[in-house]
C-alpha cells in the first residue's frame, strides 16, 4: 500500500555502485564536514594533542566510508538487523569513554545518516513525522530544555532519551516495508528474551550481575533482585513482560510466524516467566501474568491454546496447590517473588509517600508550565534537599526519578508536553480501537492488536519507574508502537511456510 504521508520522497532504482561521480561528492562533502566537525570539537575539548587530532581524524574518515559502505542496501538493511540482534548488550559503552557513546547510539545514527544519504541520492525515502501525534509530543518536551533549572544537562538527557527515541521510530518505520521485516524483529526479539533470561539466571545463581552495578551479591544465600544485563530488576522485569504479553498474543490471533520463529517464540515464553519471578518486581508479575491470561481467555482465536490453557494447564495448577499446598506455600514464601508479593501493601504505601513528597518538592521548586527541564529531576531533589547534595558529591544514591515515569515527565517538562503525553496516549488507543474493531481481522490487524496489548503492559510498567532510559525498554516501545503506526497505513502479507 502507497504511504502518501512521506516528507521526502526520492525515486527507487538499482542498488548503485563505487563508479558513480554523484556519490563521491556526496562521500566527500561528508568526509568534508566531519573533518571541520571534529577541527571544531577539539578546539571546545582543547585537550587533544597533535596525534589524537589525527587519530581522531582517521578514525571520523573509516566511519565515513562506511557510511558510504553501508548505503548500499544489502549492507544497511543487515546493519539494521545488527540493532534488532544485539538487543541484550545493546547498553555495552564504545571508548573512549568521555562520549559516552553505547552500541546502540552509534549503530542508530549510522543507520539514520544512510538514510539521508541514500535520500540525497534519491536513492530511497524517507518519512521524518510517520506519526504527527509522537512528533508532537517531541515537540512539546523541547521548550522545557532552555526554561528549566539546566540546560545543559536538559540537551544530554533530550538527546540521549527522546531524541534516541525518535531517530529509532524512523529507523524501524523504515524497516518493516523491507521483506520478512516484521519475523525478523520476531526473531530477534525472541532471541532477546532467552539471553536476557538465561542472564539473570546466572546472576541468581552466581550472585553477579552483569550490569556491573555491583548488587545482588550472594544470590542464593539472601533476599535477592535478578536484573541480568539491565540496570534495575523493574526494567528488566518491564522488558519481560511486554515482550511476553506480545507473543501470547501472537499466538492467541493466530499470526502465521513459520516454523522456525514460532519455535523460538513458544521457547521464549517459559524461560522468560522463569525470570520474571526471579526479577521480584510486583508490578512486572502481575501484569505478566494478568494480561496474558486475559488474552488466552477473552481475546483469544487459537483453540489449541485456549484448550490447552483451559483444560490442561489450570486444572493442573489448581490440583499443584491443592496437593502441594504446605510444601508450595513454603517455597513461594521463602522466595524473592514471594515475599515481594507477601509485601504488596507495604511497599507500595512507601512508593505513595515518594509520589507525595515529590509532588511537594515540584510544588515548592517546580515550575508547573515549564517544570524543572528533562533530566533535572535529581536537581530538584537536591534544592528541596540541601543534604542531598552533600550525598551526590560523596557518592551516594541521589534518585534521578519519582518512582513513577509518568511523574517525571510532568515534573521535569510540566504542562507544555502533559497536553502531548495525553493526546499521544490518545492516539495509542485510537489506533488500538481501530485495529481491534475492524469489520475484518486480517493477519495485520492482528499484529496490531498484539503490539496493543504490548503497550498496555508498557504502560502499566511506566507507572512505577521510569524505564526509558535502559535502551532496551526504549527499544520494545518503540517497535511496538513503530508497529501499531506503520499497520494503520500499509498491511503485511505473512506466508505460513518460512521462507
Amino acid at each position: 500500500m502507497k504511504n502518501n504521508y512521506l516528507l521526502l520522497k526520492g525515486k527507487a532504482s538499482a542498488p548503485f555502485t563505487r563508479k558513480s561521480s554523484k556519490e563521491l561528492l556526496v562521500f566527500l562533502f561528508f568526509a568534508v564536514t566531519l573533518a571541520f566537525g571534529n577541527l571544531y570539537l577539539i578546539n571546545l575539548l582543547n585537550n587533544f594533542s597533535t596525534f589524537s587530532y589525527v587519530k581522531l581524524g582517521a578514525l571520523l574518515l573509516a566511519a565515513c566510508s562506511g557510511l558510504y559502505l553501508l548505503s548500499r542496501p544489502d549492507i544497511f538493511f543487515s546493519t539494521r538487523l545488527a540493532i534488532l540482534s544485539l538487543i541484550p548488550i545493546i547498553n555495552i559503552t564504545l571508548p573512549p569513554k568521555r562520549f559516552d557513546l553505547s552500541v546502540f547510539t552509534v549503530l542508530l545514527i549510522i543507520c539514520f545518516l544512510v538514510l539521508l544519504i541514500r535520500v540525497l541520492l534519491k536513492k530511497d525515502a524517507i518519512n521524518l513525522i510517520p506519526d504527527k501525534l509522537a512528533f508532537l509530543f517531541l515537540l512539546s518536551a523541547l521548550p522545557p530544555v532552555f526554561l528549566g533549572f539546566d540546560s545543559l544537562n536538559s540537551i544530554e538527557f533530550f538527546f540521549k532519551v527522546l531524541i534516541l527515541d525518535y531517530l529509532f521510530f524512523i529507523v524501524i518505520y523504515d524497516f518493516l516495508s523491507e521483506k520478512n521485516a516484521f519475523r525478523d524483529i520476531v526473531k530477534y526479539l525472541a532471541l532477546a528474551l532467552i539471553f536476557i533470561s538465561l542472564a539473570i539466571f546466572f546472576e541468581f545463581i552466581t550472585g553477579i550481575n552483569l550490569s556491573g552495578e555491583e548488587k545482588n551479591l550472594n544470590a542464593l544465600k539472601k533476599f535477592t533482585r535478578c536484573a541480568g544485563f539491565f540496570q534495575d530488576p523493574q526494567k528488566a522485569a518491564q522488558f519481560l513482560a511486554v515482550g511476553i504479553t506480545f507473543f501470547i498474543l501472537l499466538l492467541c490471533r493466530n499470526v502465521p510466524l513459520g516454523k522456525t520463529v514460532s519455535r523460538l517464540v513458544s521457547a521464549s515464553l517459559p524461560v522468560s516467566y522463569g525470570a520474571l519471578l526471579l526479577t521480584a518486581s510486583k508490578n512486572g508479575i502481575i501484569i505478566g501474568l494478568l494480561l496474558p491470561t486475559l488474552s488466552i481467555i477473552l481475546f483469544n482465536n487459537n483453540n489449541k491454546l485456549k484448550s490447552t490453557f483451559l483444560f490442561f494447564l489450570l486444572p493442573l495448577f489448581l490440583l499443584m496447590l491443592l496437593v502441594f499446598q504446605n510444601a508450595l506455600t513454603t517455597m513461594i514464601l521463602k522466595s524473592s517473588a514471594g515475599t515481594r508479593m507477601t509485601e504488596i501493601s507495604q511497599s507500595s504505601n512507601i512508593r505513595v509517600n515518594i509520589w507525595h513528597e515529590s509532588w511537594l518538592a515540584f510544588q515548592n521548586y517546580g515550575n508547573l508550565v515549564a517544570g524543572v527541564g528533562p533530566g533535572n529531576y535529581q536537581e530538584l531533589i537536591m534544592r528541596a534537599d540541601p543534604e542531598r547534595r552533600n550525598d551526590k558529591a560523596e557518592g551516594r544514591y541521589v534518585p534521578d526519578q519519582p518512582e513513577s515515569g509518568y511523574l517525571k515527565i510532568l515534573y521535569e517538562t510540566g504542562l507544555f508536553s502533559l497536553v502531548g503525553l495525553f493526546l499521544f496516549s490518545l492516539g495509542i488507543v485510537r489506533k488500538a480501537a481501530k485495529s481491534f474493531f475492524a469489520s475484518e481481522q486480517t493477519v495485520s490487524t492482528n499484529i496490531a492488536i498484539s503490539a496493543s496489548f504490548a503497550l498496555v503492559a508498557f504502560s502499566f510498567g511506566f507507572v512505577t519507574l521510569f524505564t526509558v532510559t535502559d535502551n532496551k525498554n526504549l527499544m520494545i516501545f518503540v517497535i511496538m508502537y513503530a508497529l501499531l503506526s506503520y499497520l494503520q497505513k500499509n498491511n503485511f502479507i505473512l506466508n505460513t511456510h518460512d521462507e
